[in-house]
């Protein structure tokens, strides 16, 4: 897989869980409040968006992640170390396999077949 590629994913799922955890709207919901309202909002919303390639990379892989299942998507997070437990150790890809019917080695597959689809998707 391409470096970039896994940039982007890393830099989409820690967003995503940060803003789970940080709000009570879903990250790809708070990207789109974002992406509407770029800038300093004329219309009293008050905001302002920094590191706007930064948010536009975000909705792009937001945008491709619609394609790929919700359990690679789910993969593609674990496997960004951005998910912890409750008492502050990285959940894995062992906790998921403990805690669900997607073993190890299942999780390398689905890993390796999402991140071929993106890798398509976004042509990185």
């Amino acid at each position: 897989m391409s470096n970039r590629l896994d940039r982007w994913i890393n830099e989409w799922a820690s967003d995503l869980v940060y803003n789970l955890h940080r709000s009570g709207f879903s990250g790809i919901n708070v990207v789109e409040r974002l992406l509407k309202d770029p800038g300093k909002s004329t219309r009293g919303c008050g905001h302002v968006v920094l590191w706007w390639p930064k948010t536009k990379r975000i909705a792009k892989v937001s945008k491709a992640m619609h394609r790929v299942s919700k359990i690679e998507q789910v993969v593609l997070i674990v496997d960004c170390d951005c998910i912890l437990n409750e008492d502050n150790t990285i959940f894995t890809k062992h906790d998921l396999a403990k805690n669900s019917s997607i073993g190890v080695r299942k999780f390398n597959g689905l890993r390796r077949k999402s991140k071929n689809k993106l890798s398509e998707i976004l042509g990185a």
